[in-house]
């Protein structure tokens, strides 16, 4: 089954995401971990991080530590906002986007056969 037939909710529900913001960020254990009053994400999947202009911040797939590299450390994301949630489930792909308030887009994509990554908002809680 084609995950965006498993999953039609996730992209109504994201459409309509409230603003989140993010008061932890962290990368452990090559996994990265957002969180803030009432929710959380976690991603196990590949990263790549870019800014507004479309800059390459980091990319996970280069083999640079999120912490020690160039890029956006995961510091730098406390106190940013997730204005928008952009799945783009085709075939049997669950990809990914958090959009920031200053136009930075963390980008998730599905390489893994564990669930690429886990959103919980308040009740409800997505596992792709």
């Amino acid at each position: 089954m084609r995950v965006d037939e498993m999953y039609p909710d996730f992209e109504e529900w994201a459409t309509g995401v409230p603003h989140l913001l993010i008061q932890r960020a962290s990368m452990q254990n090559e996994m990265l971990l957002l969180g803030g009053p009432d929710w959380d994400f976690q991603s196990w999947c590949s990263l790549r991080v870019v800014d507004a202009g479309g800059e390459l911040l980091f990319d996970d797939s280069l083999s640079v530590d999120l912490l020690e590299g160039p890029g956006t450390p995961p510091g730098a994301l406390v106190g940013r906002t997730v204005i928008e949630v952009v799945p783009d489930f085709t075939m049997d792909l669950r990809n990914l986007t958090l959009v920031l308030d200053n136009g930075i887009r963390i980008e998730c994509t599905d390489d893994t056969d564990l669930d690429p990554w886990n959103f919980r908002v308040g009740e409800d809680d997505w596992g792709a």
